[in-house]
């Protein structure tokens, strides 16, 4: 558990401010959370996330119950900090991380997307493939192949408790730069029509961890591995977010030997889009502040010339956002994303494509997904090309 120290807080005020931001008040020492305050399981959820995000650290099941009174809940979480604070943590993880989304569904349907893990390759393009070993819909063990660091495929076996409002992991084979890795995903429900999810990792380093994320004095192994974990969650999650509100999402992802500057500058910068793909005709910046781009882009489709408005949204060297206000023909919603992060040996980019078809079946959109894709990946072939072969350099 990383997070705040005991010089930094004070545990009976960081508890009675996670009372209050749930709106529990008249809350004493000796109120027990189930009869006294009320509390259910998803009150105890909410509690214990609402009290992660104060102390900017992960608290593991078991340290907050509805049997308990407020004092205890003081007493727990006091000695949880001290120990974490001494680097003595029941878990002996070396680090932790917690990223959240909150999706426009039922929380029925989003946990049921994350439950099936046997549908994830078809919707989450670093899942190739799920081996299901054991599932009684309580309890799940399986082997899942992903993409690892430079594009290789990793193979790791995981065990699931699938509970109603959260489902909690641990990895008996993790990827090999990891020795121990286990996590949770808690959904919490916002409103009718609107579920929280809030994914929550934790891990130690393998002895394989400083040849694969070679790291250096400035940054070390460890804050590399930090990092992969961090965005793999939030890519994961507006995976899922995209998939449950807008209908249908591919992604691609590609090694490109080439420092981060010069690839994100390529993708930022329209003008070598002309010069990389050969179907863009033209390009028309008409609005550019260096965080933000408005532009037509005329392309060719089936031999016939089609123009695009397009907004951007740039994060310098991290990432660019983009919706098409008026999308192609078919399309009802069109938009997407490119995340880039520096590796030792280059530069990886990911390209996310979120759509909505217009009167379209589900036979439709599986057809249309899997063109989509090829195009991606086409596209990015195409940047790897230019960029590998220093074409970039000129323009």
């Amino acid at each position: 558990m990383a997070g705040k120290g005991e010089a930094d807080m004070n545990p009976k005020v960081e508890v009675l401010k996670a009372f209050a931001a749930l709106d529990i008040d008249d809350v004493r020492e000796h109120a027990k959370l189930d009869d006294d305050l009320g509390m259910d399981s998803q009150d105890i959820i909410s509690f214990r996330c609402e009290l992660e995000q104060q102390l900017s650290a992960t608290i593991p099941d078991g340290t907050i119950t509805r049997e308990m009174t407020v004092a205890d809940v003081i007493k727990s979480v006091s000695v949880h900090v001290r120990k974490a604070a001494n680097g003595d943590t029941k878990t002996g993880m070396q680090g932790a991380l917690q990223e959240e989304i909150t999706i426009a569904a039922p929380m029925r349907i989003v946990y049921e997307r994350l439950h099936k893990m046997e549908h994830w390759p078809a919707h989450l393009s670093h899942v190739k493939a799920i081996e299901v070993i054991y599932d009684d819909g309580h309890y799940q063990e399986f082997y899942m192949t992903i993409l690892g660091a430079n594009q290789s495929e990793v193979r790791v076996r995981s065990i699931r408790k699938c509970e109603e409002r959260q489902i909690s992991f641990f990895q008996l084979e993790p990827p090999p730069f990891l020795a121990h890795h286990n996590g949770s995903w808690t959904f919490l429900e916002t409103g009718s029509e609107q579920c929280k999810v809030i994914a929550a990792h934790e891990w130690q380093l393998g002895v394989n961890a400083p040849s694969i994320y070679p790291g250096d004095a400035f940054c070390p192994t460890e804050k590399i591995v930090d990092e992969v974990l961090r965005q793999h969650a939030r890519l994961t999650l507006e995976s899922w977010k995209s998939i449950i509100e807008e209908g249908e999402m591919i992604r691609e992802h590609l090694l490109i030997r080439a420092p981060l500057p010069h690839v994100y500058n390529v993708f930022a910068d329209l003008k070598h889009w002309r010069a990389a793909l050969p179907d863009v005709l033209d390009v028309k910046l008409l609005y550019a502040d260096g965080l933000h781009q408005e532009f037509l882009m005329t392309v060719e489709r089936a031999g016939k010339p089609e123009t695009i408005r397009g907004i951007r949204f740039l994060e310098s060297e991290r990432r660019i956002e983009m919706f098409q206000p008026d999308p192609p023909p078919g399309f009802q919603r069109m938009s997407g994303v490119w995340n880039f992060m520096e590796l030792d040996n280059g530069t990886e980019v990911s390209a996310t494509r979120s759509f909505q078809l217009r009167g379209a079946d589900r036979q439709d959109a599986a057809e249309v997904s899997r063109r989509l894709r090829g195009f991606v990946k086409a596209n990015l072939d195409l940047f790897r090309a230019y960029i590998e072969n220093g074409l970039h350099q000129g323009g």
